[in-house]
C-alpha cells in the first residue's frame, strides 16, 4: 500500500505544521509577555542561602510581577505550595478571570530540586516537557519571597520572569521597594513590573 501524498495539505502534514504553529505563537506570546532581548544572557543571581522548602509553603499572595502571559486577565492571583508524597512540591496557581469577581482559573504544577545541593533553584512545569527554572532569590518565609525565572533560548535569546510574592494580600510600601531595588540591582528592571489586584478579592 502507497499513501498518496497531497503537498502541504496532506493530513499528516496539516497535523504537524499545527503543532508546530501552536508552538509558535505560544512561545511569542511569552516573548511578548517578558523582559526579554536577543543577545542577552541570564544573570546568575545568588539564591536564598540555606533554603527551607518546609517553611516555604503555604499560601502566597502575588504583588507584583514582569508581565506574564499565562496571567493576562487574572485578578486576585495565588499560589500555594503543599509536599507531594515524592518529596516534590504540587503548585497551585490560583487567579480570578476578568475581574476580583470573575471565575476562578487554576494550574497545577510541580516542583522540585534538580541538584540538592541548590535547594533554592527549582525546577517546575505544568505538563510541558521542558521544565522552567523557579528560583527564590530571598525570602523570609513569612512576609515575602523574590522569585526569577529566566532561560536563555538557542543561545540567543534571553526570556525572564521574575515575582515578588508576599503571605499576606498587601505589601508594606518600603519593604514592596527595597525587593524592587534588589531585582534592578541584578538587571531587571523594577520600572518593568506590574502590580497585581488583590483589593477586594474573594479567594
Amino acid at each position: 500500500y502507497q499513501r498518496r501524498v497531497h503537498g502541504i495539505f496532506d493530513p499528516v502534514v496539516m497535523g504537524c505544521a499545527k503543532v508546530f504553529l501552536f508552538c509558535v505563537l505560544a512561545l511569542l506570546g511569552a516573548l511578548a509577555s517578558a523582559q526579554s532581548g536577543f543577545f542577552r544572557q541570564c544573570p546568575q543571581p545568588a539564591v536564598q542561602q540555606n533554603f527551607n522548602v518546609s517553611s516555604y509553603l503555604g499560601v502566597w499572595y502575588e504583588i507584583t510581577k514582569l508581565p506574564f502571559y499565562f496571567e493576562n486577565g487574572g485578578y486576585c492571583i495565588t499560589a500555594n505550595y503543599t509536599l507531594k508524597d515524592n518529596g516534590h512540591v504540587q503548585v497551585d496557581n490560583r487567579m480570578r478571570m476578568g475581574s476580583i469577581h470573575g471565575k476562578f482559573k487554576s494550574a497545577i504544577g510541580d516542583a522540585h530540586a534538580a541538584d540538592s545541593s541548590s535547594p533554592a533553584k527549582l525546577s517546575v512545569t505544568f505538563g510541558a516537557p521542558f521544565p522552567g527554572p523557579y528560583w527564590v532569590l530571598s525570602t523570609d518565609y513569612t512576609s515575602y519571597t523574590m522569585v526569577f525565572s529566566c532561560t536563555n533560548i538557542l543561545g540567543a535569546y534571553r526570556l525572564e520572569y521574575a515575582w515578588i510574592l508576599s503571605r499576606t494580600p498587601q505589601m508594606d510600601q518600603s519593604l514592596k521597594e527595597s525587593l524592587l531595588n534588589k531585582f534592578d540591582s541584578i538587571g531587571v528592571d523594577r520600572k518593568a513590573f506590574v502590580d497585581a489586584v488583590q483589593t477586594g478579592c474573594d479567594y
